[in-house]
This record gives structure tokens, sequence and C-alpha cells, in this order.
């Protein structure tokens, strides 16, 4: 499970869904404190990105 700092409650999985600057990321794997985001674009590319599991959104505990 990937934790982060903020709060034990903000516990994410990876497969987990996650909004960054309205964007739906998918968090497709864990490492070395940070995690790889990835998300399917409208234009039919894919995209990822890496950001630190410290500065992950609160999780919506609906989700």
């Amino acid at each position: 499970m990937i934790e982060s700092a903020k709060e034990t409650k903000n516990i994410y999985q990876i497969g987990d869904s996650v909004l960054i600057n309205s964007k739906e990321w998918i968090i497709a794997e864990e490492f070395n404190g940070d995690v790889l985001l990835f998300r399917d674009s409208v234009d039919g590319h894919s995209r990822t990105m890496k950001y630190s599991k410290s500065e992950l959104p609160e999780k919506d505990e609906y989700c």
C-alpha cells in the first residue's frame, strides 16, 4: 500500500485513480518514495508522470 506523509488515512493502492490539475491519473507503480502515474489522453496517446507520494492529494473516502 502507498501511504502519504500527510495522514495515515490517505492510503493509495496501485490501480487507484488520483485527480491532479483536474485530470484523472492512475497509479501504475511505486518506487523510492515516488509513484508513476499513467493516463490515456483524449487524442489517443498515453502519458506518464512521476509524482512524490507525499504530494498526492488527500484520498476521497468514497472512491
